[in-house]
C-alpha cells in the first residue's frame, strides 16, 4: 500500500479535459477525484469527452464522455492495478502445473504450462512486492518482485 507522502506526490499530476478545443487540467485531490469548476456555458447540457493522463492513474468510470449539466464536473479516478506475470518450473525446467502464488493477499495458480498472472488493485500496489510460491511436492518460496516488470521464472526446489 502505498504511504500517504507518495500518495500526495502524485497531486501534483495533471487531469487533462478536451472541452470543444478548450483544454483544461485539474490536479488529482487527497479522496481520489477532479474538479472542474467554471465550465463555460456552452458545454452545458452536452456530453464532453473527458480522460485522466497521470501516471499510475485511471478513471473510475469506462465511458470517456460525460454530461455537464452545470457548471462544473467531478470526475473520479483511482490508481491502476498492476500485474505480475511468469512461470512456475522445477530445477530440471519443467512446468509445475497448479502452483499456488500470491502477493498483497491476492491469489492465484499456474495454468498446464506453468504460466501465472496476478492482478493487483491499485489500492495495494507498491513498488517492490513480496511473491509467495508454494506447490505439492516442492519448497516454497518467496521472492521481491517489481509489478509491470518482465516476466518472471520461478524455480521451486523438489522437497526433502
Amino acid at each position: 500500500m502505498w504511504s500517504a507522502a507518495d500518495f500526495f506526490s502524485y497531486l501534483s499530476r495533471h487531469l487533462p479535459s478536451l472541452l470543444d478545443g478548450d483544454r483544461q487540467s485539474r490536479s488529482i485531490g487527497e479522496n481520489g477525484e477532479a474538479y472542474f469548476p467554471a465550465i463555460p456555458d456552452r458545454f452545458r447540457g452536452q456530453e464532453v469527452p473527458i480522460w485522466v493522463d497521470a501516471t499510475g492513474f485511471e478513471s473510475t468510470i469506462a465511458d470517456q464522455k460525460q454530461r455537464v449539466d452545470g457548471g462544473s464536473l467531478y470526475l473520479a479516478v483511482r490508481k491502476k492495478s498492476g500485474h505480475v506475470s511468469g512461470r512456475v518450473q522445477d530445477q530440471d525446467g519443467n512446468p509445475i502445473s497448479g502452483a499456488e502464488l500470491s502477493a498483497a493477499g491476492v491469489l492465484t495458480h499456474s495454468d498446464g504450462s506453468g504460466h501465472f498472472e496476478l492482478i493487483i488493485p491499485g489500492d495495494k500496489l507498491e513498488q517492490e512486492m513480496d511473491l509467495q510460491a508454494v506447490a505439492h511436492g516442492y519448497k516454497a518460496q518467496k521472492y521481491k518482485v517489481v509489478p509491470d516488470a518482465n516476466e518472471l521464472t520461478i524455480t521451486l526446489p523438489t522437497a526433502p
